[in-house]
């Protein structure tokens, strides 16, 4: 199901999400590290190989580690059925970063177990939509940052893709 789901920078850095065929949707902070340029000046991409029969409201996916501490990685794109919060659910989140939640999402498990985690940055959070009377999945969020890996009462926080749709149609 996510064909379109990229890993965009080498070693498992950070994520990103094809939303056409020339440009990938990631996190600005993933560009702050080394990439792998091709010879023809494009940032290399791996194709993502695993198809899911998956269906559900709200899910990321992602290359991110698997463990709490960020240090074990798959080999398989994974995928986890996440709920979206109100910003009360992430006050306990880096609490010492700044927080809009005009321009942010919280989600996650609050009881633990399933999280986006290192590796899955600038990876998308999904929402299951109608869009022009069918089920479509669009890209709500992009994976931002958060304290450990799937620990209960600690969500993720991920960037609002609706805040930045202006700047995204001008660049694309």
């Amino acid at each position: 199901m996510w064909s379109w789901r990229e890993r965009v920078l080498k070693y498992n850095v950070c994520g990103g999400t094809l939303i056409n065929q020339d440009t990938v949707l990631t996190a600005a902070h993933c560009f702050q590290k080394e990439v792998q340029i091709t010879e023809n000046g494009g940032v290399l991409v791996d194709r993502n190989k695993y198809y899911s029969t998956f269906e559900s409201i709200i899910c990321n996916a992602g290359w991110g580690a698997t463990d709490t501490d960020g240090k074990i990685y798959p080999d398989i794109l994974k995928q986890g059925v996440i709920t979206v919060y109100n910003s009360s659910m992430c006050k306990n989140v880096a609490v010492d970063n700044e927080k809009n939640w005009n321009r942010q999402i919280c989600a996650g498990r609050i009881e633990g177990g399933v999280d986006s985690c290192q590796g899955d940055s600038g990876g998308p959070l999904y929402v299951r939509d109608q869009i022009d009377s069918s089920s479509r999945y669009v890209v709500a969020g992009v994976v931002s940052y958060g304290i450990k890996c799937g620990v209960a009462g600690l969500p993720a926080i991920y960037v609002r893709v609706s805040a930045y749709l202006d700047w995204i149609e001008k660049y694309w």
